[in-house]
C-alpha cells in the first residue's frame, strides 16, 4: 500500500508539471489528474487437468498479501475462472492453494502513459502443480 501511495503522489506531481490550466486544461478530458493502474487478469490452472484451481487461494509478495479478487461470481464449490488485481507496480507473486505446490510468477501492472487515464490491462497465467 505504501508503494501505491508513493506512486500516486509521483503521478500528481507529474500532472502538475504538465499543467491543468491554460491550453493544457483539457488534456485529461476535464478529469484533472484522474489516473489509475491497468488491471491484471491472472488465470490459475491445474498443471495436470488444465482446469481452474479450486479452493482458497492466497496471493502474496515480499510486502504481504495482495488484494486479488475473483473475476466472476461463483458458487462456494466452484473454481474462480481468473483473478484480478489493479495496483501499479511489478510484483513477484507467490500463490498458494490447498493440495498444490506454491507457484511463483512475476507480473507488471502499469499506470497511464501520460498524466491521466488508466494504464493498460494485462493478462498472465500460472499452472499450479498438485502435491
Amino acid at each position: 500500500m505504501r508503494r501505491l501511495g508513493l506512486l500516486a503522489a509521483i503521478g500528481l506531481l507529474a500532472c502538475n508539471e504538465h499543467g491543468t490550466a491554460g491550453s493544457d486544461a483539457d488534456k485529461c478530458g476535464g478529469l484533472g489528474c484522474a489516473s489509475g493502474p491497468g488491471t491484471l487478469t491472472l488465470t490459475l490452472i491445474d498443471s495436470t487437468t488444465k482446469l481452474a484451481v479450486k479452493g482458497t487461494i492466497d496471493f502474496r509478495d515480499v510486502n504481504g498479501k495482495l488484494p486479488f479478487a475473483c473475476s466472476a461470481s461463483v458458487g462456494p464449490t466452484m473454481a474462480c475462472p481468473s483473478w484480478k488485481l489493479s495496483m501499479i507496480g511489478g510484483f513477484d507473486v507467490m500463490v498458494t492453494a490447498p493440495t498444490y505446490r506454491t507457484g511463483m510468477i512475476h507480473v507488471q501492472i502499469d499506470g497511464p502513459a501520460g498524466c491521466c487515464g488508466i494504464g493498460p490491462d494485462t493478462a498472465a497465467s500460472l499452472e499450479l502443480v498438485p502435491m
